[in-house]
């Protein structure tokens, strides 16, 4: 069962190195297309669709910027630019926010199955098996019945 749970960690530790070397990828590629975008003379090329604050005077001076704002394309462009990442972000955010989650809930389980083996002297397989069979007795997720083995044990005086 160790040798499970220690996959698993390693899973989601992979998981989260993929997620920051996707972010840093991005990252990486936005600043070629700022590159880009700042050494190109006349128009902006049409696939390149990233503007950068602090870099008004260039855009200006290269004709991309109107006194009062944008090009219209290049407008568009950098709408687009912004929707795709905020879609990006929110991806990124809601995957962080299952995986901070399921770490939690694997660490209260864990803790649950300690507070068995020290009480009844169980191994961790036991433990865990102990675990299972309450929770699908009383039809529940394993958590569920992990959070009210902790809830319960913070108010029980503790075992000698």
């Amino acid at each position: 069962m160790k040798q499970i749970e220690e996959g698993l960690e390693q899973q989601l530790l992979a998981r989260c190195q993929e997620c920051i070397d996707v972010a840093e990828l991005a990252c990486n590629d936005q600043q070629v297309d700022i590159e880009t975008l700042m050494s190109h003379q006349g128009e902006p090329p049409p696939d390149c669709a990233v503007f950068v604050a602090g870099h008004e005077s260039s855009l200006l001076a290269k004709g991309w910027l109107h006194g009062d704002g944008l090009r219209p394309q290049l407008g568009r462009s950098l709408l687009a630019l912004i929707q795709q990442q905020d879609r990006r972000l929110q991806a990124m955010d809601q995957e962080l926010t299952v995986l901070r989650v399921t770490l939690d809930e694997r660490k209260q389980i864990d803790r649950a199955k300690g507070l068995l083996m020290q009480h009844r002297g169980l191994s961790e397989e036991e433990a865990y098996t102990t675990l299972r069979r309450m929770a699908m007795s009383q039809n529940k997720k394993l958590i569920d019945i992990a959070t009210a083995m902790l809830t319960i044990a913070d108010v029980l005086p503790s075992h000698p």
